[in-house]
């Protein structure tokens, strides 16, 4: 199990603070939280972007690859709705997070003109797509669940 698993304990919830540069993070870090979240509002609102229109992509990788070797602790980025609407490049991207050290990501269920994406089609995006959660899993386990599948105990769905 990674650190940033053993901190998801049934009945003591996570309080992961959501950081939107490097300063902040380092701070949040500095004061004791175990883990450190990013925010794509904080992160596109701090570069004059506007949030949930995919614009903070390069932002938020680059974010990400200057927090991991000097945050200290766990971090788990906030993609959007994943930056792009193909399951396959968000796995992609999520992989590519994952290599630069995130211990992980949340991926927005909401829809560009607002409500909510089925749960079907949600979960298709977050596995990837056919073969993507395998993929996925294969190149990122090690970051995001320290072991061999995407749920810990338990094959992808």
């Amino acid at each position: 199990m990674t650190p940033f698993a053993a901190l998801h304990v049934p009945g003591r919830p996570l309080l992961l603070p959501n950081a939107w540069d490097v300063t902040s993070a380092l701070l949040l870090a500095a004061e004791g939280f175990p883990a450190v979240g990013t925010t794509s509002l904080g992160i596109t609102a701090a570069a004059g972007l506007p949030d949930g229109a995919g614009a903070g992509r390069g932002l938020t990788v680059a974010l990400a690859g200057a927090l991991v070797p000097r945050l200290g602790v766990p971090l788990s980025v906030d993609l959007e709705g994943g930056y792009a609407e193909e399951p396959v490049r968000v796995a992609d991207l999520v992989a590519e997070l994952a290599d630069l050290g995130v211990a992980g990501v949340n991926l927005e269920d909401g829809l560009p003109g607002g409500g909510l994406r089925p749960v079907q089609q949600h979960g298709h995006r977050a596995g990837g797509g056919r073969g993507g959660a395998r993929a996925v899993r294969e190149r990122a386990h090690r970051h995001l669940v320290g072991g061999s599948s995407c749920r810990p105990g338990g094959d992808a769905p």
